[in-house]
C-alpha cells in the first residue's frame, strides 16, 4: 500500500503551511495454518475408561508469529464422537515453523475400548481454535480426519 497526503496548518507569522506526508509498506495476508493429526498414545486402558493422547501439529505458513493457539475441538474416533479435547500450545509457533499440542482425553465409549488394542485407528478433530497474531485474534476452523498408529 502506499498512503501520500498533506496537513495545512495556519501559522500566524508564515500563514498557511503545507506538510507533506507520505509512507508506502505492505500489509501481509493472514493464512490459515496447517494441521496434522499425529499419533495416538493409550496411556491408561481398563474395563471401562481408557486416557489417550493425542498430537496436532500446526505449521504456521505467516510473516508472523502465531501465539497463544487453543480451543475446544470435538474428538470422534472410527466415527464416533467421544468426548472433547482441548488444545493448547503454550509457546509462540514463529514463521514458517511449526509446533505441536498435546491433546488429551479420558474415553468412556465401551464399544470403542477394545479398538484401541488395534494397531490403527481413524481419528476425527472438528471445530475451531484461537490464536493470537500482532494484528489481532485469529479463527481457526478445524476439520482433519486420519488413520493413525496407535502407541501403548
Amino acid at each position: 500500500y502506499k498512503i501520500e497526503g498533506g496537513i495545512t496548518l495556519n501559522a500566524k507569522a508564515l500563514g498557511d503551511v503545507r506538510l507533506p506526508f507520505s509512507h508506502e509498506g505492505k500489509l501481509p495476508i493472514p493464512h490459515l495454518p496447517k494441521l496434522s493429526i499425529g499419533g495416538l498414545h493409550v496411556e491408561k486402558l481398563s474395563l471401562r475408561s481408557a486416557q489417550i493422547k493425542l498430537s496436532l501439529g500446526v505449521t504456521n505458513p505467516n510473516v508472523f508469529p502465531l501465539s497463544k493457539l487453543g480451543g475446544t475441538l470435538k474428538l470422534s474416533l472410527n466415527g464416533t464422537q467421544v468426548g472433547d479435547v482441548e488444545a493448547s500450545l503454550a509457546g509462540a509457533i514463529d514463521p514458517g515453523k511449526e509446533g505441536t499440542a498435546a491433546l488429551a482425553s479420558e474415553i468412556k465409549v465401551l464399544a470403542l475400548l477394545p479398538r484401541l488394542a488395534e494397531k490403527e485407528i481413524d481419528v476425527k478433530l472438528a471445530g475451531e481454535l484461537g490464536a493470537a497474531t500482532p494484528f489481532g485474534p485469529m479463527k481457526i476452523p478445524v476439520s482433519i480426519e486420519k488413520k493413525v498408529a496407535i502407541r501403548k
